[in-house]
């Protein structure tokens, strides 16, 4: 039963089967005009034949046409097939009017079902045209004439169409409700894959999911050597304050910690390759990269903004009973192999080579709030900050000494402009970067600072009456 069940068929399908129920009911038509002498055509018994004939022929030849010629050259050909069927039906029901209608409407469906195009459209008028002289010259008709219909064959024409029209209509209003529940669910697979989606992809580098989901990467076993710039930093003191604190405690420092330097990161267009307990990775070269002095300088910049962060981070950890956390930092430029490495059922993208070692070999160098460069990137770096050489230090691991430099700020040409502010007292922490400070948000900054200011007078007025 289910084979019979057109509601439930696709397109192509449905199309097959209510042409068999449109002759159907074109065959119940004549058959009751037949039975009712309201025609008398010269053929009958060749007429119902040809009615029962037309649409196996149409179906059974179309998937011929398609499989050979494709979808348009079949559907003309079944609509040119009904034009010359619809001149054929207006010739054996002598013009009459009812029986008629029934077949142009179902000629007119079958043009819209179908999507004809004009041309089509104007062939079937041909077609038609050329098939209707033709026939009326063999029936021995000499003009057309409309002929009423009798009342029964009326009513049986109107029930034909809305039989037709009903099956249709339904039809599609069944396909339209079972597309928009698809789309539903569609909707909903997609919304869980894009969350799905969205929470992997923080496992990743961002610049590396978003290189993969513009297709200009793909997710297999491959790298390659590149220059790159690498920072590596770690909290120092971390340790022993490990041992002192309640987990809970601990992670929520790291956390916030992480958090901080990740999104300083990003800025500045770094890729965190991964955080190794208190300390992090990051590079800049791969998978984007503006030129090997800019990435050098990005890194030395970025670097710097983490120490400023790390100001504010100790004040509000020490709030909460936390002190004495600082940072190490060391960079280092040189050749790498970066990409995917692992296996096809897990990979990691990083980075592996000796300069990647030396750049953790600086940071555990450098002192506490310092940031430690090789020389090499000290080449790239050195027209845009002030750089203090440390000498060459005997690093663990490396067989020479390594030449190194300390980053102590911007070019002074840079710093007299008085562009960034830095000022850090026991209990009071100022800094104001006016490059970053929105033009909008200027007059908010100066209503702080007179809060502050007034506040201080209030505090010292106060000390000295209580003297």
């Amino acid at each position: 039963m289910r084979s019979f069940d057109i509601l439930n068929k696709d397109h192509q399908q449905f199309a097959k089967y209510h042409r068999y129920i449109a002759y159907f009911l074109v065959l119940i038509v004549f058959s009751s005009a037949l039975f009712s002498k309201s025609i008398q055509p010269a053929h009958p018994v060749i007429a119902i034949i040809i009615i029962c004939l037309v649409p196996f022929i149409q179906n059974y030849t179309s998937g011929y046409f398609i499989r050979r010629y494709g979808s348009v050259i079949s559907k003309n050909l079944i609509l040119l097939v009904d034009s010359i069927f619809f001149a054929f039906w207006l010739v054996i029901v002598n013009f009459s009017i009812m029986p008629s209608i029934l077949v142009l409407t179902g000629l007119f469906c079958a043009v819209i079902w179908l999507r004809a195009s004009w041309f089509t459209i104007l062939a079937m008028v041909l077609m038609f045209t050329i098939s209707l002289y033709l026939l009326s010259y063999l029936f021995g008709i000499d003009q057309i004439e409309l002929n009423p219909s009798p009342m029964h064959v009326a009513m049986i024409c109107f029930i034909a169409i809305s039989i037709y029209l009903g099956v249709i209509l339904f039809y599609f209003r069944r396909q339209s409700f079972m597309v928009k529940l698809e789309k539903k669910l569609a909707d909903e697979q997609t919304s869980k894959y894009l969350t799905l989606a969205n929470k992997l992809a923080r496992y990743a580098p961002t610049q590396l999911w978003q290189s993969i989901a513009r297709g200009e990467s793909e997710a297999k076993i491959d790298n390659k050597r590149k220059k790159l710039t690498i920072f590596f930093s770690d909290i120092q003191g971390f340790t022993e304050l490990s041992e002192q604190l309640l987990p809970d405690d601990l992670a929520f420092i790291l956390n916030d910690y992480f958090e901080h330097m990740t999104d300083i990161a990003r800025r500045y267009g770094g890729t965190v390759d991964k955080y190794m307990g208190d300390a992090i990775l990051i590079f800049f070269g791969d998978p984007e990269s503006n030129g090997i002095k800019e990435d050098a300088t990005s890194c030395v910049n970025m670097a710097i903004a983490m120490l400023n962060e790390m100001k504010i981070l100790r004040e509000r950890w020490k709030r909460l009973g936390y002190e004495g956390l600082h940072i190490r930092i060391g960079i280092n430029t040189g050749y790498c192999h970066v990409g995917n490495f692992g296996t096809r059922s897990r990979m990691s993208y990083t980075i592996v080579g000796r300069d990647a070692n030396l750049a953790a070999r600086l940071q555990t160098a450098a002192e506490i709030d310092q940031i430690l460069i090789s020389e090499s990137t000290y080449h790239f770096v050195k027209d845009s900050f002030t750089c203090i050489k440390k000498g060459n230090l005997n690093l663990k691991g490396l067989g020479e000494p390594v030449a190194t430099w300390q980053i102590v700020g911007k070019q002074q040409a840079q710093q007299a402009s008085h562009r960034w502010l830095d000022y850090e007292l026991q209990g009071f922490n100022l800094q104001l970067d006016l490059n970053e400070l929105k033009p909008y948000e200027g007059a908010k900054a100066i209503q702080i600072l007179e809060q502050v200011t007034k506040r201080l007078k209030l505090e010292e007025i106060s000390k000295h009456h209580q003297q």
